[in-house]
Formats: structure tokens, C-alpha cells, sequence
């Protein structure tokens, strides 16, 4: 499966198993056998507990380095044959739920700069919050990195993960989804804001924001040439809240989008309450990408990426 590739997952592991052994068991060797270079983890709630002693099994079960947000709410664990870990940055202001690392590719060359990586995980159920935060993770996006005594570079975004509790931006002639499928009053009202005139509006907001500096991956692969167009649910059909909808969300800089392979979403049912998905870049062109990289006019905001409502 794996040969000069990097995959990447983010996870939604609700609750952290709810201290139920076998299944803390079952989800961590679940991911480990996608044989992943990054785990992007959300709901990381209990590994903070007894000194950080289930943080340090999942480490030891994924056979990963790993670092948690302040909150015990998110966690960036990277595999250390892949990646050499860097700096973090603690001035973001939700490094309460942001988890941040910069990672440098191992052998990638002395020319290769490092990539920022980040696990977020937006509010449940305040609209203005999730903006905010959203908001707040653009701090990652102009981070930079010292690579010599007089020369430091501004640093590209390999993978921001995490669950957006959110909508996408639709496409180009795409229909927004159809409020009312969602039956739970209280759902609704976490996933809508009041436009100028009262009405409920889906919340696409965080997406917008994002989209400015980073591209989400699924949108890119569903809209290449001969692509199906697709965009696969991240969470499962509720007879309450609707539809399954793609709230889990993987972000890259737009100069990695060429290195983009494909993106499989994992089932996970009997395990969590979201699917995985899992990216996979060449790890051959990521490699090229960052010997020579310079900030692209392409990562910076297009007509598209309007945040306009």
C-alpha cells in the first residue's frame, strides 16, 4: 500500500473511547494498520489524565511522536521515520483545542524546508465561535522558520486537519444542503447563523476563511479533470440531523495540491461516530515541492475563496 507516499489522516475519536479499554484498543490498531506518516486527532479528552498516561500509550500504540493542544482536546502524532519534529507555536491564541508542530520531511535534503501541521477542532455549537476560531488558525499561516542565521522563510501548511462542525462552501451551481432535512431544532440552530434578514443560513463560514491561505483536498481531487466530482460524508445519516455531510476536513497549501494523490474516507462505524479520511501525497514530489519552495501567489486568495454572504 505504502511506497514513496505520505498519508495523512485526521480522526474524530469520539470522546476518546469513553474509557472503554477494548475500544481505545480497536481504534488505535485500526489506524495504525493504514500504515499513516500523520494522525490529526480530535477529542483527545481523557489522554490528559494520570499525567498524560493514555496520550503516551497512543503514542506507543501508533508508533508515533505525538503533542496535544493545552486543552487535551487535539493532538498532532507524527511517525518519526517520516517526519523530525520542529517548533511549535504557543502565541496562537485556541491553543486550547489547536495542536501545532512544525515538521522537517527526514531526507529530504538540506535545502528542504519544514511544513507547518495542525489538528483543530471547531465549536459544537456557537457559530460565532467557530468563525473566531477559524479565524484564529490563519495565525498558522505566515509562520517562520530560521533556516540559517540570516535567512529565515515563511512556512508551508502540509496539513491542517480536523473536525470543522460545519459546512463546506458549495460549488459552482451546487445546492446548499437542505435545512430542512435537519429535524433536531437545536442541531439546526448549531448549524446556521441569522443572515441580514432573520433568516438561517448553513454555516460555510469557517470554510471560506480557511480557503483563503489553504485548499481542502477532497475539493480539489472532486473537481480535477475527469474526477467524478464527488465529495464523500464524514459523518453518518441521522433520521434527526439529516444527512451525512463532510465536516472532517483535510487542508494543504496549494503548492502541494500537484502532489496530491487521492483521498479515502474510512469507515469507522462501531468504532467512533465519524469516518477517517485519509490523504495520500507523493512523497517524491513533496520532497521537490519544499527544496525549492517559495511562497506561491496561488496560496494567497482568489475570487473564488470570497468570504462574501
Amino acid at each position: 500500500m505504502k511506497k514513496n507516499v505520505l498519508r495523512i489522516a485526521t480522526c474524530n475519536f469520539e470522546a476518546d473511547g469513553k474509557g472503554v479499554e477494548a475500544l481505545w484498543m480497536a481504534m488505535h490498531d485500526r489506524l495504525r494498520a493504514l500504515r499513516l506518516d500523520l494522525v490529526l486527532r480530535q477529542e483527545i479528552w481523557l489522554s490528559g489524565n494520570r499525567g498524560g498516561a493514555l496520550h503516551e500509550s497512543a503514542k506507543e500504540a501508533l508508533g508515533m511522536n505525538g503533542w496535544p493542544s493545552k486543552g487535551w482536546s487535539t493532538a498532532v502524532y507524527a511517525n518519526p521515520e517520516t517526519f523530525v519534529a520542529l517548533e511549535s507555536w504557543d502565541r496562537l491564541t485556541d491553543t486550547e483545542n489547536v495542536a501545532n508542530r512544525a515538521l522537517r520531511l527526514r531526507g529530504a535534503g538540506p535545502k528542504s524546508v519544514p511544513v507547518v501541521t495542525a489538528s483543530f477542532h471547531l465549536s459544537y455549537h456557537n457559530t460565532e465561535e467557530r468563525l473566531h476560531q477559524a479565524g484564529e488558525l490563519l495565525y498558522l499561516a505566515d509562520r517562520k522558520h530560521q533556516l540559517t542565521p540570516d535567512r529565515s522563510v515563511q512556512l508551508p501548511i502540509l496539513a491542517l486537519g480536523g473536525d470543522s462542525n460545519s459546512e463546506r462552501m458549495a460549488r459552482p451551481g451546487e445546492a446548499t444542503r437542505d435545512l430542512t432535512k435537519i429535524l433536531d431544532q437545536a442541531h439546526l440552530a448549531h448549524r446556521t447563523y441569522l443572515g441580514p434578514n432573520g433568516e438561517r443560513l448553513i454555516d460555510d463560514r469557517p470554510d471560506r476563511v480557511l480557503r483563503v491561505v489553504v485548499e481542502d483536498v477532497a475539493r480539489h481531487l472532486a473537481e480535477r479533470p475527469g474526477s467524478t466530482g464527488e465529495i464523500l460524508p464524514t459523518v453518518y445519516d441521522s433520521e434527526t440531523q439529516g444527512p451525512g455531510t463532510q465536516i472532517d476536513r483535510i487542508y494543504t497549501s496549494r503548492v502541494f495540491l500537484p502532489a496530491l494523490r487521492s483521498l479515502e474516507v474510512v469507515e469507522m462505524q462501531g468504532l467512533t461516530d465519524h469516518k477517517v479520511p485519509v490523504a495520500e501525497f507523493d512523497r517524491d514530489d513533496v520532497e521537490e515541492i519544499l527544496s525549492d519552495y517559495k511562497p506561491q501567489p496561488s496560496d494567497r486568495i482568489t475570487r473564488s475563496t470570497s468570504i462574501a454572504v
